[in-house]
């Protein structure tokens, strides 16, 4: 009777452990893997898949997407032809997907070597895979994309709903939540 209740506690425990596993890789193949994610200290992420005792370096020739229970959302890389490779969250999906980009910038003042940190945030969006856009940033200069220009970028994505780019034309603020607002709005209506 002992060794049935100890066989029954190794079974739920192993069942409960191989269903709190959430995190999973999505390879540019589409395979998906579960696995265990983590992240280095210096920012390098890796996967372990179940069953597995090796951590495999993410990288974007290999994985297009990847999700971490630590994160809310689910992260995707995008390789630059220079080599650079950009991890986004993925705000929002849909026909528009809104994506983000957080980087920490460092900067050292003067001789004394006081040096302070700048969080540098990017929005993106997209439609229909047809590659990412530059909308908005937290950046108060932008030499390569001006507000007016990030503003058009984004009015391009949602001007085949002529109510919804009526309404964007007329709103004074361009904060995150109203684009988001908007591009929430915009996929519903792409569904029904």
């Amino acid at each position: 009777m002992r060794y049935f209740i100890f066989l029954s506690l190794v079974f739920i425990a192993k069942l409960s452990v191989s269903q709190t596993i959430s995190d999973y890789v999505i390879k540019t193949n589409g395979d998906t893997i579960k696995c265990e994610i983590k992240e280095e200290l210096l920012g390098a992420v890796k996967y372990k898949a179940v069953g597995s005792d090796n951590y495999i370096k993410v990288k974007a020739k290999d994985i297009k997407e990847y999700f971490s229970t630590k994160d809310e959302y689910p992260h995707i890389l995008i390789a630059h032809p220079n080599g650079y490779t950009s991890t986004l969250e993925r705000i929002e999906s849909g026909k528009i997907k809104l994506y983000k980009e957080t980087s920490d910038i460092y900067l050292q003042h003067g001789a004394t070597g006081v040096a302070s940190r700048n969080t540098s945030i990017q929005w993106f969006a997209e439609k229909d895979n047809s590659g990412i856009k530059l909308i908005k940033t937290n950046q108060i200069i932008n030499l390569t994309n001006s507000k007016s220009k990030r503003k058009g970028n984004f009015y391009e994505l949602i001007a085949d709903n002529i109510l919804l780019a009526s309404e964007f034309k007329d709103i004074d603020s361009y904060s995150i939540d109203e684009i988001r607002n908007i591009i929430k709005r915009y996929n519903q209506q792409a569904n029904e």
